[in-house]
């Protein structure tokens, strides 16, 4: 019993040593996340333009997270994500690398033409930088597509 008694801090100290490495492991990544709406408008009761009507998830939209140089020189690289069918993407990424590089989210296309062009509406088509906490998920606000004849 004297023993197993001495043991115990050890055992202690190899599992508090395998959880701290497990968890750095697991902090390496980060889970970038959002969605992607389509915003129709209806005309003004001016008739001069058009008012936003309701926003709707857009399904099969592409996203994209690009980052450019870096201190070691690594280049450029691109991850792209897909909607849900809730409009929901999500990029899982390197965090070190969000820190090492400039990055920034934004959208490529939509699959339906109905609503295709690209609004800066939360910088979806200028790129939003994705802000990180400390936790391992980062979510930004929607990015939003809207019909052609909408102002």
């Amino acid at each position: 019993m004297a023993c197993s008694m001495q043991l115990w801090p050890i055992v202690a100290i190899v599992l508090s040593a395998f959880t701290v490495s497990s968890l750095a492991a697991a902090a390496e990544y980060v889970r970038l996340q959002g969605t992607v709406l389509c915003q129709d408008c209806q005309s003004s009761m001016s008739g001069e333009g058009t008012l936003p009507t309701q926003r709707t998830p857009l399904q099969g939209a592409f996203v994209a997270l690009r980052c450019e140089g870096g201190e070691d020189g690594e280049g450029h690289r691109m991850w792209v994500g897909r909607t849900s069918a809730s409009g929901k993407w999500i990029i899982d990424v390197d965090g070190s690398l969000l820190q090492r590089q400039s990055c920034k989210v934004s959208v490529l296309s939509s699959p339906i033409p109905r609503c295709a062009v690209k609004t800066d509406v939360n910088f979806g088509s200028s790129g939003s930088i994705p802000i990180l906490d400390h936790s391992f998920s980062t979510t930004l606000a929607p990015f939003v597509f809207k019909p052609y004849y909408c102002h």
